[in-house]
């Protein structure tokens, strides 16, 4: 039977026609088939509730407990040279990305140990969960984005090129975090990349 269940006091459960000619199906009078089918539901309803709580209780995932890790404590950033982004200057870089990066830690309480390479080298060091996070002006076009490496969404687009940080892959945790804190940054990423 397709219909919407009303519950009338007085008239017990109107079944309604949910098709379109509006015809009322029935009236069902008993208290014992409605309690029936509200302790069916409930049943229904606390199953899928402890179901989804224990389901997910550790969503999103962080196998390697890299957040966990980099929360008060170290986040390794390989960066290789793309300037605005990325800027090699003595022992610490600079740049767009590299602020947004120092933001990102101080955010979580954590401090960074800067890994600088060529940008092959640095992506198997990310695919070898040697690294947490890869800047460098990346974009969404970035052919190790069928790797395993993982990307987040695109935080700023500049000339038709949707920029991303590459991570480490199924760190869904750690590229969730980055996302938001880089969606709360938009204002601040724009005036950067647009001064």
């Amino acid at each position: 039977m397709n219909g919407l269940f009303a519950f009338l006091p007085g008239k017990g459960i109107v079944i309604i026609n949910l098709t379109g000619s509006g015809r009322i199906y029935d009236i069902l009078y008993s208290w014992k088939v409605l309690k029936i089918i509200i302790l069916l539901h409930m049943k229904y309803f606390v199953f899928m509730s402890l179901f989804l709580v224990f389901a997910c209780s550790n969503f999103p995932s962080d196998p390697l407990d890299t957040t966990k890790n980099a929360t008060n404590g170290i986040i390794k950033v390989g960066y290789t040279e793309n300037p605005p982004w990325v800027i090699r200057s003595g022992n610490a870089p600079k740049g767009i990305e590299v602020s947004l990066v120092e933001d990102f830690a101080d955010g979580i309480n954590a401090k960074i140990q800067w890994i600088n390479g060529a940008e092959q080298v640095l992506y198997e060091k990310l695919e070898k969960y040697e690294i947490d996070i890869l800047i460098g002006g990346i974009t969404d076009k970035t052919p190790w984005k069928k790797k395993k490496v993982g990307l987040t969404r695109p935080y700023i687009t500049v000339e038709k090129s949707k920029h991303v940080m590459a991570v480490k892959s199924g760190e869904n945790r750690l590229t969730v975090a980055l996302e938001r804190f880089l969606h709360s940054k938009r204002e601040r990423i724009h005036q950067l990349v647009y001064p």
